[in-house]
């Protein structure tokens, strides 16, 4: 009876395995190994979600004070780490400047699509008999004019842009402390922290790291990990050091998967770095129990803005073309009072 038992449970275990291997859901035996009795109902388990980073949690959590910013400019700054960003170090990124060459970091937007899927009236040209049916001829004496009618209706946090350190609350708390009753606005926004608060003051030197072309690939593979002796590696490579006041931008291309692992975040802290950006929304890995770690760490303890979804490829072309991985960055987002964030073109100028 034993060695039918026992043959019994190596078949048990043979198929649970080979479900395994063929990426089926996993068939989880009980301590016991004996079924619910008759009637009884199975609870469904819902297995714990994987942590797919170098750290954790309680990591993160020590993180939240270890390296945060919160009063190091005040107690009422709202800036962040862009106060690293001093006249000194525009008149730095300047000097830069050699040929003048300009590369911008957003995609060209058709008309009438930057909502892309969101929501919104559909578009509605000129009635039957407006003279602007003729507007590309002349028609109008020696004077014509072009229009188009290109509607905006979309999230400032749809496409390329740049998030204000008030998009981002931790246990109900912003940067430095801020409260979100303090920040929050009811018609919408922030009162404290706003985009516009940065309107003319994102002019610095920026560095891209492409971890890739430093491998001597167009492409990391999928699933790639950027770690924190990947971007020491990088500085060593391109001959470049991130220093307090630059921007720290970074190229994923279409690797499917991969992206910076949180462990690297206190690489930001150590560098004092003012803008943090990418060609994603970050979050290619996942930390149980720690959702939207990058934002969530990246932005409240250390106070910087977030540039998402940029489109970084002529930038990695030029700067390959040119063996320069460090520019002059100007950006300019647009001025909402209370806006928590901005579609946003950035420049780099070589």
């Amino acid at each position: 009876m034993k060695r039918v038992w026992t043959s019994t449970m190596l078949g048990v275990v043979a198929a649970v395995t080979i479900a395994s291997n063929q990426s089926q859901p996993l068939v989880r035996l009980s301590a016991t190994g004996v079924s619910p009795a008759p009637g009884a109902e199975a609870q469904p388990q819902t297995p714990a979600a994987p942590n797919t980073t170098r750290t954790n949690k309680d990591e993160l959590l020590r993180w939240m004070k270890e390296i945060s910013n919160w009063g190091r400019w005040g107690k009422d700054d709202t800036l962040g780490t862009i106060n690293l960003i001093t006249p000194a170090k525009r008149k730095q990124a300047a000097a830069l400047v050699k040929d003048g060459t300009v590369v911008a970091m957003a995609p060209d937007v058709p008309p009438g699509k930057l909502g892309g899927e969101i929501p919104g009236p559909k578009f509605i040209g000129p009635p039957d008999g407006s003279s602007n049916h003729d507007i590309n001829f002349a028609g109008m004496g020696r004077t014509s004019w072009v229009h188009e009618h290109n509607y905006a209706l979309t999230s400032t946090h749809h496409g390329p842009h740049l998030d204000a350190i008030c998009h981002v609350a931790f246990d109900g708390k912003t940067y430095n402390g801020y409260t979100l009753k303090e920040i929050a606005s009811k018609e919408g926004g922030c009162h404290k922290m706003g985009i516009a608060g940065v309107k003319d003051k994102l002019v610095t030197r920026g560095i891209l790291v492409d971890i890739a072309r430093m491998k001597g690939l167009r492409e990391l593979p999928p699933n790639t990990h950027i770690y924190k002796e990947d971007l020491e590696a990088f500085e060593k490579w391109a001959r470049v050091k991130f220093e307090p006041g630059d921007v720290f931008l970074y190229r994923i291309g279409s690797s499917k998967g991969s992206g910076l692992d949180p462990s690297f975040i206190p690489f930001l802290k150590q560098r004092d770095i003012a803008l943090f950006g990418g060609d994603s929304a970050h979050e290619a890995f996942e930390v149980p129990d720690f959702p939207v770690a990058m934002h969530s760490v990246i932005m409240v303890p250390l106070g910087i803005n977030m540039l998402d979804f940029l489109d970084l490829e002529a930038l990695a072309d030029t700067a390959a073309r040119l063996k320069r991985w460090e520019f002059m960055f100007v950006a300019a987002p647009t001025p909402a009072k209370q806006g928590t964030g901005s579609q946003i073109m950035p420049l780099a100028i070589f």
